[in-house]
């Protein structure tokens, strides 16, 4: 399972968002519900919460800076595992990202 984390809606009307302060920093491993980051906009404060229990695998997002809504700003993997490969990506669903990264984190449900 992997999850894009995405600048929310909050609202009807909210077009971006600012990225307020990030609780996790990459390669944290959260739990479903667990705050990932702040988010505010002119009328509201938030929380974004992880969809579900893995790995913080990858940060975009920058604190203080503005995101159109649905831009991606993090990338959150199901309970992970390290591999020491010497490919940076990850499989996901038979589709190969890259990460930029070593060691490769993998899904347990992924498949090389």
């Amino acid at each position: 399972m992997a999850e894009i984390v995405v600048m929310p809606k909050m609202n009807l009307i909210m077009e971006s968002g600012v990225l307020g302060r990030w609780y996790k920093t990459t390669g944290d491993m959260v739990t479903e519900g667990e705050p990932l980051c702040s988010v505010e906009n002119e009328k509201e404060t938030g929380d974004i919460t992880a969809a579900a229990a893995g790995t913080l695998l990858r940060v975009w997002g920058v604190e203080g800076e503005s995101y159109p809504v649905a831009t991606p700003i993090a990338l959150l993997v199901g309970i992970a595992k390290l591999l020491p490969l010497c490919c940076p990506a990850i499989i996901i669903d038979g589709c190969i990202y890259s990460l930029n990264i070593l060691p490769l984190v993998l899904s347990s449900s992924s498949t090389a």
